[in-house]
């Protein structure tokens, strides 16, 4: 489907986040601000990116590619939702596995399969995927790239080709982010702004902001700010015993490019 299809499809509350976080002016009219929408993005890719996760380009090789062989990788799970709630994706993908997932629910409880060994499970619910016509895992993956709108996946891949000197840039403010969490842990928003400003990084406390909530993995959201949170600390989170860390020592620039990031 085309994007203004896709936008058609969704919910009016994620078009009003949408129109409120790329700045757009919410004329009322759900039909006008889709439009809108779906116009501002041909005429403003570079804003559109940057609302985009940093794995963007490579997902985007991939879609476009007319082989039979594409995998969806780990790394594109939280490429989807974002994808899906701009407009950008028919939102029908997700549908048939939310769907498929509910089946196994119900089929592995009503066969008391909760116990069974992992490859005979797998091969029970496999057969009784097939037996009830769900699309094959294959054919999911293949979907989850062939849902992007064409002309908008071109537009935007055609952009990144010509701007690898902001992919460079993008990857380079990645690496130091991920250095800054490994080294310090759970920061929130400010903190995390406090150091790239003392390492002098030539963003402003928005760029920052916005690159963190669209480009940085494994970014956890509250209502009131937005935290940045390591795996290891997730299991913590939801059990109320997260504290926010404080910035006492900052290294050098060098100490946080050279620190592995360890998930």
């Amino acid at each position: 489907m085309s994007v203004l299809e896709n936008l058609r499809n969704l919910p009016e509350e994620i078009i009003h986040e949408n129109l409120e976080k790329l700045n757009i002016k919410n004329t009322g009219n759900f039909r006008r601000n889709t439009l809108n929408l779906k116009n501002f993005y041909f005429e403003n890719v570079e804003t559109l990116y940057n609302h985009l996760p940093m794995c963007t380009h490579k997902y985007l090789e991939i879609a476009l590619k007319d082989d039979s062989e594409k995998v969806f990788d780990d790394e594109f799970r939280d490429i989807w939702s974002t994808f899906e709630d701009l407009g950008l994706s028919d939102s029908s993908v997700s549908n048939i596995t939310e769907d498929t997932i509910s089946f196994i629910n119900r089929y592995s409880e009503a066969n008391n399969l909760q116990n069974y060994p992992k490859e005979t499970f797998e091969k029970i619910i496999e057969e009784a995927l097939e037996k009830n016509n769900f699309p094959s895992e294959e054919d999911i993956q293949k979907r989850y790239f062939e849902a992007i709108d064409k002309e908008i996946g071109t537009v935007l891949f055609e952009f990144l080709e010509n701007n690898a000197e902001l992919r460079e840039k993008e990857n380079y403010i990645l690496k130091l982010i991920n250095g800054i969490i490994e080294i310090h842990g759970s920061l929130d928003v400010d903190e995390t702004f406090k150091i790239l400003k003392k390492l002098e990084i030539d963003l402003s406390y928005d760029q920052a902001k916005r690159f963190i909530i669209s480009k940085v993995p494994d970014t956890l959201f509250d209502y009131n700010d937005v935290i940045i949170v390591h795996d290891r600390d997730f299991d913590d989170y939801f059990r109320g015993k997260f504290v926010k860390n404080t910035i006492k020592d900052i290294h050098p620039l060098e100490t946080y490019l050279n620190t592995d990031f360890r998930i």
